[in-house]
């Protein structure tokens, strides 16, 4: 449905789970932030969420490139293997001021993200569930199962 609905309201459209090159799921071979950015517009959305594995390296440039365009974009990270193994996968998005370094505060804080400087690893959250729950809602972001 494009313009409005029946009711007389703008229709508006998000895709909360988008993945980039960051994300070592990523097949959808070379690809910008710009690009990502043109084909979200040219899909008709209104806003975007950045959900790689454990990163947020890509949240900046593609706000960078939506600049001006009117495409909101939500930071956020895709949390896999919650409680063991195949486990939960889960997304925590964030407030549209929240930059990849905030995103990095939180990996931190549920033990996705281990270690300084040339030695940071990534990996699986060590925190429980009902931990990484309760450190989205401290860091002000809202959980969604992936």
């Amino acid at each position: 449905m494009t313009g409005a609905n029946r009711k007389g309201l703008e229709r508006v459209a998000f895709d909360l789970h988008v993945h980039t090159p960051a994300s070592h799921d990523w097949r959808n071979g070379q690809v910008t932030p710009q690009q990502l950015v043109d084909q979200a517009l040219a899909l008709g959305l209104n806003g975007i969420a950045i959900t790689d594995h454990a990163t947020a390296a890509w949240v900046e440039p593609v706000k960078n490139a939506a600049a001006g365009t009117g495409l909101v974009v939500f930071p956020g990270v895709e949390l896999n293997e919650l409680a063991g193994n195949e486990g939960i996968h889960l997304i925590a998005l964030f407030d549209t001021h929240v930059t990849s370094s905030d995103i990095d505060r939180f990996l931190t804080t549920i033990g996705v993200l281990r270690g300084t400087g040339q030695r940071i690893e990534r990996g699986s959250a060590t925190s429980g569930p009902l931990e990484v729950l309760g450190q989205i809602e401290k860091f002000g972001a809202i959980a969604v199962l992936a």
